[in-house]
This record gives C-alpha cells, sequence and structure tokens, in this order.
C-alpha cells in the first residue's frame, strides 16, 4: 500500500490573493448587514475609462493619460490609486526615522510648513461646523488626512457608505506613499 504524504504548511502562511483591500472591505461592511452597500455600481464605473475622454482635445487626452499612468508605477500595499484621485503633493509631510538609546528604530511623520499652515486652516474649518467649508477645504487639499476622517464620519452618519469607504482609502493610500523606505509592514 503506498503511503499518503502529508504537505506541511504552517499556520501563519497567507496566500497573495487574500490582500485584496476592495473583497475585504465588502467583506467586513456585507457582514455587518449595512443596507445600501452598492459595490457593484463603483466597479461598473471603473469598466469604462474611455467615457471620461470624450469632448477632450487632443492635448488634455494625452494629458489625462499621463495623470494615470503616474498613479501605476509602484504596486501598493493597501489601496491601489483611483485614475480621478490627483496626484499626491508629498512635500508636505514625510516619515523619518531615528534610532532610540536601545538601538530601535523610531519612524514619525514630520509636518512642513506648508502643511502646518493647511492644518491651522482645517482647524479653523473644523471650529466653525460647517461641513460645506470642510469639502471646500478638501476639494482644494485633496488627501489632508483629518479632513478625509472628518467628511467620511459625516457619510457614515448621513448612510452614504460607498463615499465613506472612498474617502478612508484615499486616506489610507495618502499615509502609505508616505512610508518610509525603512518601514516595515509586519
Amino acid at each position: 500500500m503506498p503511503q499518503e504524504q502529508k504537505a506541511e504548511t504552517s499556520v501563519l502562511s497567507m496566500k497573495e490573493k487574500y490582500f485584496d483591500s476592495e473583497r475585504e472591505m465588502k467583506n467586513r461592511l456585507n457582514s455587518r448587514g449595512i443596507a445600501g452597500m452598492e459595490f457593484n455600481d463603483l466597479e461598473e464605473e471603473k469598466k469604462d475609462p474611455q467615457q471620461n475622454m470624450e469632448g477632450l482635445n487632443r492635448r488634455q487626452k494625452k494629458m489625462l493619460k499621463g495623470m494615470k499612468t503616474a498613479h501605476s508605477t509602484k504596486k501598493m500595499l493597501f489601496i491601489q490609486p483611483e485614475k480621478e484621485w490627483a496626484m499626491f503633493n508629498s512635500k508636505t509631510v514625510y516619515m523619518e526615522s531615528t534610532k532610540d538609546e536601545n538601538n530601535v528604530k523610531i519612524f514619525e511623520f514630520i509636518e512642513r510648513e506648508p502643511y502646518k499652515e493647511m492644518q491651522n486652516e482645517f482647524n479653523a474649518i473644523k471650529q466653525t461646523q460647517d461641513i460645506f467649508m470642510m469639502m471646500d477645504f478638501l476639494h482644494k487639499n485633496f488627501f489632508h488626512h483629518e479632513t478625509l476622517i472628518a467628511v467620511s464620519d459625516f457619510y457614515k452618519i448621513q448612510g452614504k457608505f460607498p463615499d465613506a469607504v472612498k474617502l478612508v482609502q484615499r486616506c489610507l493610500y495618502a499615509f502609505e506613499i508616505l512610508f518610509s523606505k525603512d518601514f516595515i509592514i509586519c
């Protein structure tokens, strides 16, 4: 009788196909029974990229295609950027690593002067509690993380969960762009 060989598998091993953030969001939100989640609408928007180019001249189409390819130069771990997202300006915040006395690397986000001005403007808008001013600020500062989270919370209260998910994804993408090369995600 031939003996059956047992394949040894590690308890901690995972296949790459399970690292799909969009599918994970669908599973998490749908498993809680959140009504109104229409992810099929989001997927239909992605299917036809030529639809957005109608009415543009050749120069505008070339610029738009260049912007789309500029997003896809790096494979992201958490979120892949949407085609309609603006380019990320990494000149305002960056991640820096330092070593403490035990020779352990500590990472922190360093804010530059333009970001501090942007943060002061956000704090002033937050004091007014005007959601329209906050959305206008978000339109000007596409990846400001506190604004993204605040407007996402507003959308969740309104029951607009797909919009809230999109804003959280933008926030995750912005932080992932800022990660230092030495920063390893475990």
